[in-house]
């Protein structure tokens, strides 16, 4: 019930945040209708930030505790965005490219989630030796995943910001990216399901679907679809090996944002400089971006 109403409270405080802080939605005398598409995006993106949170910090925050940390998350997000996203942006202006809030939303997310279960510290008797750690709800947490799976096709291929002038054709491309690599996450995680507990896992299906699609909406709308299947059954894989870690340093993290946020979205920024193909829209950022990734991790080698 608190987690609930915890999620239900980031919709507040987010649109608050989108209506008040953003000057050109209440000014008067502008016409509101070329800004709608805008607010109603971004309203989506920093609804996730919080609502990230909330299951790092799931049975351990207090709800004035939440309400100040989600307002303080909004707050920090709007600097990674802004270098991402705005065209005076420090990233922006190297050339990376995320689509859709790889970095931006989900890697912030991870962050700021790992760091709030790590200082909460794990829940009363989680990690004892005689105790035993199960999923409450199996059918529910199938259920969340697959309303997030097909939510997220709108989260990918809405990024477009229209149909017109060719951009139908990334949206498109985004929508195909997306179920492709959902595809790879998913068939990666029953393969190791079966090859280390001789059955299928419901954390890690669910695990490997989330990560994979966390991972490419990074490149979702300049990638191919082969492309995509690579980058989610590596993202899955990545994603399930941190779990056995988490436990071991004993990281309590009940919905797995480490694994599905963090982990997924640092592999897919990775994934641009391998997989990005040029696009007549997106070329010029692209090839700086392909640059980047060359001059970060060429000379370690």
């Amino acid at each position: 019930m608190a987690f609930v109403l915890k999620n239900h409270l980031s919709f507040v405080l987010c649109i608050v945040q989108a209506l008040f802080l953003e000057q050109p939605y209440i000014c008067e005398g502008l016409d509101p209708f070329a800004l709608f598409i805008d607010l109603f995006t971004k309203f989506l993106k920093q609804c996730s930030r919080p609502m990230t949170i909330s299951g790092a910090v799931a049975e351990r925050a207090k709800l004035k505790s939440y309400i100040l940390l989600g307002c303080l998350v909004i707050l920090i997000q709007a600097l990674p965005a802004h270098w991402v996203w705005d065209s005076e942006g420090f990233f922006y202006k190297l050339g990376v490219v995320d689509f859709a809030g790889c970095s931006a939303v989900h890697m912030v997310g991870g962050i700021i989630g790992l760091i709030a279960t790590v200082y909460l510290k794990p829940r009363r008797n989680r990690f004892n030796e005689d105790s035993v750690h199960q999923m409450s709800s199996p059918t529910n947490a199938l259920l969340g995943t697959f309303l997030l799976w097909w939510g997220w096709f709108g989260i990918n291929a809405g990024s477009v910001w229209g149909i017109t002038s060719g951009r139908w054709r990334l949206g498109a491309r985004a929508a195909v990216a997306t179920i492709m690599s959902s595809i790879g996450g998913g068939a990666t995680s029953i393969v190791i399901s079966f090859v280390k507990t001789k059955k299928l896992q419901v954390n890690f299906l669910i695990n490997g679907i989330l990560s994979s699609i966390v991972s490419i909406t990074a490149l979702c709308a300049v990638s191919r679809p082969w492309h995509a299947l690579i980058i989610g059954g590596v993202s899955s894989a990545f994603s399930i090996s941190v779990l056995p870690l988490l436990d071991r340093f004993k990281v309590d993290d009940p919905v797995g944002i480490v694994p599905i946020h963090l982990t997924s979205s640092i592999w897919g920024m990775t994934a641009v400089g391998i997989f990005c193909e040029k696009d007549r829209y997106l070329v010029s950022r692209i090839k700086k971006m392909n640059e980047i990734w060359r001059n970060l991790f060429l000379p370690m080698f």
